[in-house]
């Protein structure tokens, strides 16, 4: 039986899926999107708005993305917490890895909080995976 969808499976290394990050203090999340396959279809989001797509990156399309969220860095909210959804497409690309870290304004990793890798040979299927963040 798949984990998600008609095909898909989902190897879980790490996820923690709530966090309390303290962006007053520098503190940020530092997403990094492995895409294998062919052209990669994914988007980024928070619940108020979508914030950026594949097609956002000029070196799209390539085989890895990254991008931050927190103080000073890209993609800043003013609520006291958020839930952030990355949303991936099997379309074309069949494997993903997510990566999200919980850095220091040094850029130093404090805390990996999500490391899973998605697969799936179905072009319908979809994943959407979320984490939730507090403001410390």
């Amino acid at each position: 039986m798949p984990d998600f969808g008609e095909g898909g499976t989902r190897d879980i290394t790490r996820n923690d899926d709530v966090e309390t990050v303290r962006f007053g203090d520098g503190e940020y999340l530092h997403f990094g999107l492995t895409a294998s396959g062919a052209e990669p279809i994914f988007a980024f989001s928070c619940l108020q708005r979508d914030l950026l797509a594949q097609s956002d990156f000029d070196e799209h399309p390539t085989d890895f993305y990254e991008w931050e969220v927190g103080s000073e860095k890209e993609i800043t909210d003013d609520e006291d917490d958020d839930v952030y959804t990355v949303g991936l497409s099997f379309i074309t690309a069949r494997r993903y890895r997510l990566v999200v870290e919980r850095r220091r304004a040094d850029d130093s990793v404090i805390k990996t909080l999500i490391d899973i890798t998605y697969t799936s040979d179905v072009a319908e299927d979809k994943f959407f995976e979320t984490i939730r963040i507090f403001r410390g």
